[in-house]
């Protein structure tokens, strides 16, 4: 299954589609994008919330419910930024699915 990238993911919206996605195992992964401006840690899950300059390493990764989520602390716009122009591009995963609910 390709992963699924939630922006967004933190705020009230996000916290139960991400939880949906979760419970109904719809993915083997889960990025989400977020600087957490708005939202919070949903339930618990981000052991640990950072970020960097470069998009390879801005994100920390933990397995919930069988499901690997990577937390990017990013605001959106310059993930995409990053995402799209960065040399690590290559590297990073083709989504399956986008649910944007970043504001």
């Amino acid at each position: 299954m390709k992963p699924i990238l939630i922006t967004g993911g933190c705020g009230f919206v996000g916290r139960h589609v991400t939880k949906y996605v979760l419970n109904n195992h719809l993915t083997d992964s889960i990025w989400l994008v977020d600087d957490l401006f708005t939202g919070r840690d949903p339930a618990g899950w981000l052991p640990q919330c950072f970020t960097s300059s470069r998009v390879s390493s801005t994100c920390t990764a933990f397995e919930r419910e069988g499901t690997v989520v990577y937390f990017v602390k990013e605001d959106v716009r310059k993930f995409f930024a990053e995402y799209l122009t960065s040399p690590f591009a290559r590297d990073l995963p083709k989504f399956g699915d986008v649910i944007h609910l970043a504001s």
